[in-house]
C-alpha cells in the first residue's frame, strides 16, 4: 500500500514545485478488506492521493514498475549493468550493497556498509576528544596530589581495589549508555516521533534512577558493597526479561493512546533505571571507606576526608569519559548486532561490574586483615 501525504509538508525551497513524503506499507500477508477500507477512509479524510492499493489499482507509471514480471530481466538493463561491472565503476552486485531488509531491531536501511565510514570517523573523533578528556583529569589529579592509592602495609592489594573501583565505573558507564541508547530506540515505535521518545525516555530513566540513588543511600550507607550485589543481578534479570518480552508488550500497546504509552513507557522504564541508580554512589561510597572499618565489625563507615572527595572526583571524570565513548559503541553495536544484542550487552557489562566490585570488596576484607 502506497500513499502519498498530499497536501503536506513539501521538501522542496519552491512551493510551485511540492515533493510530498510518501508511506509505505508492507505486511507479510494480504490485507483484509476491512484494513484497505480503513485505509481509503483515512486517505479521503486528509485529501491525500494513492500511488497503489493492494485492491488492484496502481497509479502509472508505478503500474508497469510493480506488475511486470520481466522489467527487473530486460536486455537493456542486464547490459547496463555489465557494463558499469566491467567498467570498475561498480563492483559485483552480489557483494557491492548489504541487501538485509531493516527491521525494528536493525532499522539502518541507509547504510551501505555495515559499519558506515561516518560512524567510523565519529568514533575516532569522540575517541580523540575523550582522550584530550583524559589527560586534563590526569593534570588535576597530579596538580592537586590526587590518587586512588594510599599508603598502606599492604600496598598491593591497596592499589588493586582501586583499580577494581575504576574498573567498576568504566562497565557501569558503558552499561548505562547502552541501555539509554537501546531503550530509546526500543520505544520509538511505541511512542511515535523520536524527540517524544528521547523526552520520555530520559525523564523516566534520569528520574528513576536519582529516586534510585537516593534509595541506596537510605537504604545501604553502611553497607554499600550489599546495595551492589542485590541491585545488579536484579538490573540483569530486568534486562533479560525485556530481550525476551519487550517487543511483544510492545507491538501490543501500540494501538493505546499516547497518554497511555507515555504511562506505559514510565512503568516499563523506572524499574531498571532505578536500579541503575544504585551503582554510582554505591561505588563511591566503597571507595571512600576502602580503610575505613569499624573494629568491632565489617560494615563500612560514612567518613569522608580531602583524599576521598579527590578519589570521587576520578572515578566521576573516568565515569563521564566512558560514556561519551559508550553512546557512539552503542550505535555502532546496534548496526552490527541489533538492538536487542545490546541489550544482552548491557547486561553483560552490569555483570562485569558485579564481579569487579566483589573483587574489590574480597582485597578490602584481606587489607581489614592484614591490618
Amino acid at each position: 500500500m502506497v500513499v502519498e501525504d498530499h497536501p503536506g509538508i513539501y521538501f522542496t525551497s519552491n512551493p510551485q514545485q511540492k515533493i510530498y513524503p510518501v508511506i509505505l506499507i508492507i505486511k507479510n500477508s494480504p490485507f483484509t478488506d476491512s484494513e484497505i477500507n480503513l485505509a481509503k477512509a483515512k486517505i479521503a479524510n486528509n485529501n491525500a492521493k494513492v500511488i497503489a492499493m493492494p485492491d488492484g489499482y496502481i497509479e502509472p507509471p508505478y503500474d508497469r514498475l510493480l506488475l511486470d514480471k520481466n522489467y527487473y530481466h530486460s536486455q537493456q538493463l542486464q547490459e547496463n549493468l555489465l557494463s558499469s561491472i566491467l567498467s570498475g565503476s561498480a563492483t559485483d552486485p552480489k557483494t557491492s550493497l548489504d541487501l538485509n531488509l531493516p527491521t525494528d531491531d536493525s532499522p539502518f536501511y541507509f547504510a551501505r556498509e555495515l559499519i558506515p565510514k561516518q560512524m567510523i570517523l565519529l568514533l575516532e573523533t569522540v575517541l580523540g576528544v575523550s582522550a584530550v578528556l583524559a589527560l586534563l583529569l590526569i593534570y588535576y589529579s597530579r596538580r592537586n596530589r590526587i590518587s586512588l592509592i594510599r599508603a598502606s602495609s599492604s600496598s598491593s592489594s591497596s592499589t588493586s581495589s582501586s583499580w577494581f573501583h575504576m574498573i567498576f565505573v568504566i562497565f557501569i558507564g558503558l552499561g548505562f549508555m547502552f541501555l539509554e541508547i537501546t531503550f530509546i530506540q526500543k520505544f520509538l515505535l511505541l511512542l511515535g516521533t523520536p524527540i517524544m521518545a528521547l523526552t520520555v525516555i530520559l525523564f523516566s530513566i534520569l528520574l528513576s534512577s536519582g529516586i534510585g540513588a537516593y534509595l541506596s543511600g537510605r537504604l545501604f550507607r553502611k553497607n554499600p558493597y550489599k546495595a551492589v550485589v542485590i541491585s545488579i543481578p536484579l538490573l540483569i534479570g530486568i534486562v533479560l526479561a525485556y530481550y525476551g518480552l519487550l517487543q511483544e508488550i510492545i507491538d501490543s500497546g501500540i494501538i493505546l493512546q499516547l497518554p497511555q504509552r507515555v504511562m506505559l513507557t514510565f512503568a516499563l522504564i523506572s524499574p531498571a533505571g532505578l536500579l541503575m541508580g544504585f551503582q554510582f554512589p554505591s561505588i563511591t561510597r566503597m571507595a571512600s571507606s576502602m580503610y575505613s572499618v569499624k573494629e568491632d565489625d565489617n560494615d563500612y563507615t560514612g567518613d569522608d576526608d580531602d583524599d576521598d572527595d579527590g578519589n570521587i572526583t576520578l572515578l566521576w571524570g573516568v565515569n563521564v569519559i566512558t560514556s561519551v565513548i559508550a553512546t557512539v559503541l552503542a550505535a555502532i553495536s546496534s548496526m552490527v548486532i541489533g538492538f536487542n544484542g545490546n541489550l544482552l550487552i548491557g547486561a553483560g557489562l552490569y555483570l562485569g561490574a558485579l564481579v569487579s566490585a566483589v573483587a574489590a570488596v574480597g582485597l578490602r576484607q584481606k587489607i581489614s586483615l592484614s591490618t
